[in-house]
């Protein structure tokens, strides 16, 4: 991260070194030795509860794993994708529209589009702000979903993610809006559209306070980027909040 930044991370670590050491029923690592690990590699599989709460609640670095063979499977993904639109054919969600509307098949000016409205579309919750680290929670294991390779997405978008994560640039994701079901979209979407840098409107949380989405992307030295062929769908269709949640509530 920018030094700034860094500085800012550094402090809140300092500051969390005399935590008290929480009960556990479960036979977890406690809070000291869970501040003191390493930097979590993410491959795509293997990931633990602990590493979770490692990266969600003491900071830990998540670092994306430097296995050619795993990585090499992010991009064969994503060319199938590019090669089977030049090919001309038919992806539910990629080259036509979703649901009701899926029949409708969509031209190539349009395919970036659908995925631009399919974030904005799901900008609908409501309520209090759901914890950071509930947040990064879910992002440490959205990022793990999509490093099996099997989502059609760009590497460059994946780590991304995982920038956000590890400069402690957390997108504000408010606790109504998903069932939990057929994906956590609507919270998905929330962490999307800071992430690329969709809108203003997109908020998120910076040392205590409330930033656009556009100036997060700012103090971590990005621009925003345009959704390619089903990117949207690979950062929003999945359990990964519910799941974060989850991690939480087990942990406590």
């Amino acid at each position: 991260p920018p030094k700034e930044i860094q500085r800012n991370l550094d402090q809140k670590l300092d500051t969390r070194i005399d935590m008290p050491i929480p009960d556990s029923p479960f036979k977890f690592q406690v809070a000291r030795d869970l501040q003191k690990s390493s930097p979590i590699e993410i491959e795509g599989e293997g990931l633990t509860i602990e590493n979770v709460i490692q990266v969600s609640r003491f900071r830990c670095e998540a670092r994306l794993t430097t296995n050619n063979a795993i990585r090499e499977k992010i991009t064969i993904s994503n060319n199938y994708i590019n090669n089977a639109i030049d090919e001309g054919k038919t992806i539910y969600g990629v080259n036509t529209n979703f649901g009701g509307m899926a029949k409708k098949h969509l031209s190539i000016e349009e395919l970036t589009l659908l995925q631009k409205n399919l974030i904005w579309g799901h900008k609908c919750s409501i309520g209090k702000q759901l914890p950071v680290e509930h947040v990064r929670a879910s992002m440490l294991i959205r990022v793990n979903a999509l490093m099996r390779g099997v989502s059609g997405i760009r590497l460059e978008l994946i780590e991304r993610v995982l920038k956000f994560l590890n400069a402690d640039v957390i997108p504000i994701v408010r606790e109504y809006g998903s069932i939990g079901a057929s994906g956590d979209l609507v919270p998905l979407a929330q962490i999307a559209g800071v992430i690329i840098g969709l809108d203003p409107s997109f908020k998120a949380n910076y040392l205590g306070s409330e930033i656009d989405a556009l100036s997060a992307l700012s103090k971590l030295e990005l621009k925003p980027i345009t959704l390619g062929p089903k990117e949207g769908l690979a950062l929003i269709n999945g359990t990964s909040f519910s799941t974060g949640i989850a991690t939480q509530c087990i942990y406590e």
